[in-house]
């Protein structure tokens, strides 16, 4: 779409025509000669009327000669007179002249009038020209006000539990050891009968199983078949302290033996300090125990507890090597708030502590509290021992 600049520009040729039109019309009138009637007011019969046109150096003067006489006879004659001379115009000179001027007025009249059409037709091209970009400002406003939305996306995130055998899915999601659970012994919310203590192998059992719940295996006898003679290092979520020894993990073996340091995977016990054990070292039941495959022995941890109240439960149920009917189910606690103190609980003890060692060491040189070693009857049912490396000294109670 032309611009007011662009349409004057076209207009240009045409301004120039015009310019030279009104040049060339107004040399042509003022070259003109111009007529002056005047008349010699004679007497009635001799007097005639006469029209004389004088030029001086290109000015032109009129006069009029009228007679003293108060009865006019007029006889018009054209006389034709300049500065040098003066003769006689014929009328049909004068009425060409006369013609001639008229149609160049005219002419000049008509030009002026198509001039003022075309300037009219310019100004109204030039709002016409304006009216679409106001027109469209607009629209493109009203537009954009029609077409603002504000779009609000919600992303759903599932998250896909995945089990792993023996555990097992229940309704709320959480994932159930169908194998040890006495609220889901073998299936998910099959009860033990209260004539039963315990759900072992998926079956309810008088015999002792794991207390904890949902707890977090390192060996099961479902997953790992028999297990004998290992040892696995896992993290803690707080500080655990024996004597100097103070970290956040510890080294499980399966010989009921727990290392603050270096460890090791021996299986026959000694008495209290022993060289088997170089760094701090916690002994709940050390003797040569075993994991039987095709039951639900294992070793499992577990965290409880909200922060700086947490404990953190070490549990084991298994058997001793060669001797499957042997039953041995302890826990090891660790106390967020009582740094130096670990407690044991035993749940089964089928030869109570007639192989075994149980105590504390802070190195194979000692300081040590042995609470017992290779004595019969040392360790019952339902009995819990805390030994405080602070003051090394122990305690011994029952629950329950």
């Amino acid at each position: 779409m032309p611009t007011s600049s662009e349409s004057l520009t076209a207009m240009k040729p045409l301004r120039i025509f015009f310019y030279k039109t009104v040049i060339f019309f107004s040399l042509q009138l003022t070259n003109n000669k111009r007529f002056i009637e005047f008349q010699y007011l004679q007497n009635k019969s001799t007097a005639p009327s006469r029209t004389i046109e004088i030029v001086r150096n290109n000015q032109f003067d009129s006069f009029q000669n009228q007679s003293s006489s108060t009865t006019r006879v007029t006889t018009p004659r054209d006389i034709y007179t300049s500065t040098d001379h003066l003769r006689e115009v014929p009328n049909n000179e004068r009425w060409y002249i006369t013609w001639k001027t008229c149609l160049l007025l005219t002419l000049l009249i008509l030009l002026l009038l198509f001039a003022i059409g075309i300037f009219a037709m310019l100004i109204a091209t030039l709002v016409l020209l304006t009216k679409p970009t106001t027109t469209s400002y607009f629209n493109t406003i009203e537009l954009f006000l029609a077409t603002t939305t504000t779009t609000t996306t919600t992303k759903t995130t599932s998250t896909t539990v995945k089990c792993v055998s023996p555990y097992v899915q229940a309704p709320s999601g959480n994932c159930i050891n169908i194998l040890i659970d006495f609220n889901n012994c073998g299936k998910i919310n099959n009860v033990c009968p209260s004539t039963y203590t315990s759900c072992s192998a998926g079956l309810c059992s008088t015999l002792s199983s794991i207390k904890i719940i949902n707890g977090t295996f390192i060996w099961a006898a479902s997953v790992n078949g028999s297990v004998d003679d290992k040892y696995f290092t896992i993290t803690v979520p707080f500080n655990i302290t024996l004597y100097n020894t103070t970290t956040t993990s510890i080294t499980v073996t399966t010989n009921g033996v727990i290392c603050l340091q270096t460890c090791s995977t021996t299986f026959t016990e000694t008495a209290l300090p022993t060289s088997a054990f170089s760094g701090a070292t916690i002994l709940p039941y050390w003797d040569d125990l075993y994991i039987y495959a095709n039951t639900s022995q294992g070793i499992y941890y577990q965290k409880q507890g909200n922060a700086p109240n947490q404990t953190f439960i070490v549990e084991y149920y298994c058997s001793h090597y060669q001797q499957s009917t042997d039953y041995y189910n302890f826990q090891v606690i660790f106390f967020e708030n009582m740094p130096g103190v670990v407690q044991f609980i035993y749940y089964e003890v089928t030869d109570e502590g007639a192989s075994s060692t149980v105590g504390v060491q802070d190195s194979s040189s000692g300081p040590f509290v042995q609470y017992s070693f290779d004595q019969a009857s040392s360790v019952t049912q339902n009995m819990t021992l805390i030994f405080d490396t602070n003051t090394g000294t122990y305690t011994s109670s029952s629950i329950g």
